[in-house]
């Protein structure tokens, strides 16, 4: 019987690899004394230039409890999805694969 916990992991290779890993128990109906938590892990195999206050490092993870903050969570990385595709690049004549 499941315990209500999902784990996905997804290893993206480009010229950069990058291993991102998420475990969250949905909804628990209140804050964190409720058990409601999320997870988020990223880890690259050195291939990926990872910086987390100001310090270079090969991953990092945030761990978030409670309802409310998964919302805010889910809402901020949504509105950084949306901005990083929809703003491409500050120099147009600048993309990846065009060897500049």
């Amino acid at each position: 019987m499941s315990d209500g916990t999902r784990t996905v992991i997804k290893e993206m290779v480009s010229c950069a690899t990058m291993c991102f890993s998420v475990e969250h128990n949905g909804f628990q109906g209140g804050d964190a004394g409720h058990g409601g938590y999320v997870s988020i892990k990223i880890d690259t195999d050195e291939t990926a230039a990872i910086f987390l206050n100001g310090e270079e490092t090969d991953g990092f993870s945030i761990r978030l409890e409670g309802d409310e903050e998964r919302h805010v969570f889910v809402e901020g990385l949504k509105m950084i999805v949306t901005e990083l595709e929809n703003f491409t690049s500050v120099r147009p004549e600048k993309s990846i694969g065009d060897g500049n």
